[in-house]
């Protein structure tokens, strides 16, 4: 699909150096003596740069006045073509929709070394032998990884 557009671009400093004026400063003057319209230097430069958001009639009669042109000098129009991609096709049911998931990569782990639910896991009891009960007295908490059913058999 190719749409058309206008472009319209600001051709100032293009018509600027046709008439020989090379700042912003020398147009200020020139549109102060040959059309009587009184503009900062300033001002100036910023409608130079691009085109503006706002121009009043004034100022416009005044530049193409000063600089002896017609407004298509001014503001030119082009016409571009917009080149669109067109919307990818629904995919049909002999297309996978998704992309294919990838592969995992590695080894896969034994089912012994993957975790348990808690449903299947043994509980483990504490019961210290009574030797460290009595060295470590009733406030102290003992360590579950050190104390398992083995000292229990002892």
């Amino acid at each position: 699909m190719n749409g058309k557009t206008i472009n319209v671009t600001w051709q100032l400093r293009v018509l600027m150096a046709k008439r020989n004026v090379r700042s912003a400063a020398a147009l200020a003057r020139l549109l102060e003596e040959k059309a009587g319209y009184k503009i900062n230097a300033t001002h100036l430069t910023r409608y130079m740069k691009d085109i503006p958001p706002l121009l009043s009639i004034d100022l416009l009669n005044a530049l193409l006045a000063t600089l002896d042109a017609h407004i298509s000098d001014l503001l030119v129009e082009e016409e571009v073509t917009l080149n669109r991609i067109p919307a990818p096709a629904v995919p049909t049911s002999d297309q996978p929709s998704l992309p294919e998931k990838p592969k995992r990569r590695g080894k896969k782990l034994p089912a012994e070394a993957l975790p348990r639910p808690a449903e299947q896991q043994t509980p483990v009891t504490l019961n210290p032998p009574e030797s460290i009960k009595r060295i470590s007295g009733p406030k102290a908490e003992l360590f579950p990884d050190i104390y398992h059913e083995d000292h229990n058999e002892k």
